[in-house]
């Protein structure tokens, strides 16, 4: 017997989740399904999402204070960052990566 439980009071349909009267505490797997645990996955976007938050922190205060070794930094991390970005915004993080490297070689010296 299957029945389901709502998140937030049952206001909406789309957090709901379904358990088994027989085996309560196994997490059931659906096709596309990965391994991957909700505490990784949140660490995961929290690590990526914060190191791009830093790359383009670190490019706007290197450009405005004309420190080229900060607007380099700001491009390697912006380009690896490209990395885990793979599969869905990649060019977005290159064209900013690209565009710090652009900026540390206009800087006069």
């Amino acid at each position: 017997m299957w029945r389901a439980r709502t998140w937030l009071g049952g206001a909406s349909n789309s957090g709901s989740f379904y358990r088994s009267a027989n085996h309560p505490c196994k997490e059931g797997k659906g096709v596309g399904q990965t391994s991957q645990t909700r505490i990784r996955a949140g660490m995961m976007l929290v690590a990526v999402q914060g190191v791009i938050l830093l790359a383009a922190v670190l490019g706007i205060w290197g450009t405005l204070r004309a420190r080229q070794w900060m607007v380099v930094l700001a491009g390697c991390l912006m380009i690896l960052e490209a990395i885990p970005l793979m599969f869905s915004l990649w060019p977005l993080a290159l064209l900013a990566g690209v565009g710090f490297f652009w900026t540390a070689y206009r800087m006069p010296s």
